[in-house]
Parts: structure tokens; sequence; C-alpha cells
């Protein structure tokens, strides 16, 4: 089981590991439905939960274990005393060991090197090696109370939305693998990739809701009450905007290839705009969460593109650190939010086209770059994903 599919939705996915129970040998097929675990949608979302035990060793059962110790006992005798030394240099190859294990790797690469901050007046600050990359201020009553009447508005397209809003409870995986064209054995380190990205962007996103704490819609009015469970946190910025947004950033760069990139990359982003309305659409959220998350989730898959290094830092490292007030939207386009609106105001900044937006604001900033031992483990899985495409490509 690879880690993408123990994020890949709400229980479904992760219930392969039940495939243990084939032939109802002893209690093996219990330990298998272990994978069910990490299939729940929302169990591991913000951690490395749904990575617990993926690719490690399996676990036996009463049975196998007692043969193994009589087995071994019964024929250790034919052998001589001994030991061989196999202690060598430190391998420095994450990929030698389970995939739970590379998951903590990733998690401390990127983590240790961010750092946050509160300003007085309400402002989170987020930096990476010292560099600040994203801010975001807290919104004042008026602007919540502006926000409410949008959420109201899209009160009436729960029914055609209930299924993906249900089923896009944790991570959107498989919504993206059927875009981008992605199976679990072409492209298993690509998958690899989008996940523990995601996870990253949920750290960030709970980190960075939690030094702004606003209340969610349902919590502001009696009028708004959510079709789904109130998740136990803050409303913004949207961690699902965030990780959709990463995600797309993402996917824009590894498919730049492709024959179909154009088309697939479109479809992509207009997905995670999809996913950032459902939580709207679900009333859990205002649109102006999913313009902090997904300013937010496209910054640290730039940050996770210069990570890689190589063409990856080249083309997808962000040049901008990007500040946003929600205050600034109200009476304005800005107020709700589509990825038409939310795009002209990224391209506006990064390419000095068309009008400034009035809810974001941007300055130029240059990354440190990282050596191939500061950051193993993301450096060993560029390695693997440029091998990956080309093998794909038949470019090899």
């Amino acid at each position: 089981m690879s880690l993408f599919s123990l994020y890949g939705g709400v229980g479904g996915v992760g219930g392969v590991g039940g495939v243990g129970g084939v032939g109802g040998v002893g209690g093996v097929g219990g330990v298998g439905g272990v994978g069910g675990v990490g299939g729940v949608g929302g169990v591991g979302i913000t951690g490395i939960g749904g990575f617990l035990g993926a690719g490690g060793s399996p676990q036996y059962d009463g049975a196998v274990t007692q043969g193994l110790l009589t087995s071994a006992d019964a024929i250790n005798h034919v052998v001589p005393e001994g030991q061989v030394d196999t202690l060598g240099a430190p391998r420095n190859n994450p990929f030698l060991w389970s995939d739970w294990v590379r998951a903590s790797i990733y998690l401390a690469e990127f983590m240790s090197r961010l750092t946050f901050s509160r300003d007085d007046d309400h402002t989170v600050r987020v930096s990476f090696s010292g560099v600040e990359f994203y801010s975001a201020r807290r919104p004042t009553a008026a602007t919540m109370s502006d926000q409410v009447n949008y959420v109201r508005n899209y009160v009436d397209q729960r029914g055609e939305r209930s299924s993906e809003i249900v089923s896009q409870l944790g991570f959107p995986s498989p919504y993206y693998a059927m875009l981008a064209g992605i199976d679990s054995i072409n492209f298993r380190n690509t998958a690899e990739l989008l996940t523990i990205l995601q996870v990253l962007t949920s750290h960030v996103m709970m980190t960075t809701k939690f030094l702004l704490d606003v209340p969610r819609p349902s919590q502001v009015s009696s009028k708004l009450a959510p079709m789904i469970a109130i998740p136990g946190h803050g409303s913004f910025p949207s961690a699902h905007a965030g990780e959709s947004h990463a995600v797309a950033q993402m996917l824009e760069e590894l498919l730049r290839d492709m024959p179909d990139a154009a088309n697939r990359t479109e479809l992509v982003w207009k997905q995670s705009e999809r996913v950032a309305v459902n939580r709207t659409v679900a009333g859990v959220h205002y649109p102006m969460d999913s313009w902090a998350g997904a300013t937010l989730g496209r910054q640290i898959a730039g940050i996770l593109l210069h990570m890689l290094g190589g063409d990856f830092a080249t083309r997808g490292a962000p040049k901008h650190a990007f500040h946003y007030d929600p205050n600034a939207a109200i009476g304005t386009d800005e107020a709700d939010f589509s990825r038409c609106v939310w795009s002209e105001a990224i391209n506006a900044l990064e390419a000095g086209t068309g009008t400034a937006p009035v809810t974001l604001t941007a300055g130029t900033i240059s990354l440190p770059s990282l050596s191939d031992t500061d950051i193993p483990a993301f450096r060993a899985l560029a390695a693997k994903l440029g091998d990956e495409f080309a093998d794909w490509q038949g470019t090899a």
C-alpha cells in the first residue's frame, strides 16, 4: 500500500488492507484491515497518522509466530556460530526505509525550516529559512458579517455537490489522480510527493489557523447550519483550499512535458477551485478562507519545488512573498472566491499585468539554497521523479 492510497479518500481505499483476510487464516485478515484506518479521510489529515505502518514489515498472527520459533530452534544446529559485520557508512537513502519513516523525514526536513509569528495587528507571518513568504491579517467583525452573506448564497448547491463534499473530507487525491492520469504503478513516487505535499500544507495551515483563531460561519450566524460536522479548528485560512491549490501548482510543474499538459493543467486548477468552493457550500468556510488558503498552498508547493532542487527549483521556486488582507475585500469582486479572479490577482502581482488586486500585495524574495545533505529525503525523491516521468514517456 502506498502513501497515496492511505490518503485516497473516505474509507473505501484504505479498506484494501482487508485483503489480508484472504483464506481466513487465523487472525491475519484483521491485521490487514488496519489499512482501513488510513483510508478514513479525517483520521490522519493533519499529521502522519495515516502513514503509520505504511510500507512496514507485516504483522504475523499467533500461529505463524509460534511456527517461526519452533522452526528456528529445530534447524539452527546445521550452521556454525558467528556473525557478519554489516555496519558500513550511513547510506542516506530514505527509500531503503518504510514509507511511514520516510514521511517523518520529509516532515522534519520541511517543518524544521519554518517559523511563524503574529504581530500586534493580528497579522500572521510565515517564513522559510528566515525568508518571509506569506502573511495574512485576521478579519474584522465587519468583514466576517459581510462574508456570512456569501456563505448563505451557496446553500442551494448542496444537493448537487453533496457526494463530492463528503468524499473530500480527507485529501481529494482520487480526483487529481483521475485528471492527471496518475496510477499507482507508473507514478508511485509522484503520488508520494502529492501526498506529502498535502500533509505538509495541512501542518502549515493548522498552525496559521491557530494563530489567527477565526470562528466558523455557523459559529457566527445561527442561520448557517453546516451539512457536515464542524471541524475542531479555526476557519481561516481554508486547509482544503490550500491543499488543493498546492497540488494544482505542483501538477502544473510535473505535467508540463506531457503532450496534453495544457488541458490537464486547466482541469486540475478548475478542480482545485471546486474543492475550495465545496467547503463554502457545506457551510464550514467563508470565501475569504479560500483566498487565504489557496495563496498559502501555492507558496508551499513552490517551496517544495525549491527543496526538490534542479529544474524543479529553477522553474517553480517562489519569487514573491504574498500578504492577504480580507478586510479590503468588502464591496469588491474579491469578496467571493473564484479561480478566475484569484489567478488574475496572482498574475497581476507576479507578471505586472492587469489591475492590481485590493486584498493581495507582494514583494520579491529569494530563498536560500539547500544542499543534498541538508534535505536527503526530498533530493532522493526528486531523482526518482525524474526517472519516473522519463520511463513513462519513453525517454529514459
